[in-house]
């Protein structure tokens, strides 16, 4: 998520809510679905 949406997550996969907006969710909500479909 780091390389392609610019999220970046503590090494246990915690997410700054704070840093979060009402701007900002769609593009957190798009790049955490993307990693959880493409899963293998």
């Amino acid at each position: 998520m780091r390389q392609e949406y610019h999220i970046y997550m503590t090494s246990d996969g915690r997410i700054s809510m704070a840093g979060l907006s009402a701007r900002t969710v769609p593009h957190l909500a798009d790049a955490i679905h993307a990693a959880v479909t493409q899963l293998k």
